[in-house]
């Protein structure tokens, strides 16, 4: 077990005060681990390719086409646009079906 250098209290203790709750963390993690056994990663090596026919499809149906697409690694969001007509997604999207 691991603690901080300077911790005087009772480890066990401890332990024991929070059981339920590691408990439950425990069974999280078995649980998306047995989840993660049946996923399938991807990894497309032409994201910009990919992204350019979608783009070009759904810019003839709605007649518009963006002045700029650009990738980024992004933390909180898969895409964003702007009124300028720009469009910036997401790297991590090659990791997707």
């Amino acid at each position: 077990m691991i603690v901080p250098e300077n911790f005087d209290g009772n480890v066990k203790e401890v332990v024991e005060r929070h059981k339920r709750w590691l408990e439950k963390k425990f069974a999280l993690l078995e649980e998306i681990k047995s989840l993660s056994e049946n996923l399938k990663v991807y990894a497309h090596n032409d994201l910009e390719g990919i992204v350019e026919r979608y783009i070009d499809e759904v810019s003839s149906i709605l007649n518009v086409k963006p002045n700029k697409v650009s990738f980024r690694l992004m933390k909180a969001r898969w895409g964003s646009c702007s009124l300028d007509g720009k469009i910036i997604l997401n790297k991590k999207l090659k990791f997707l079906p």
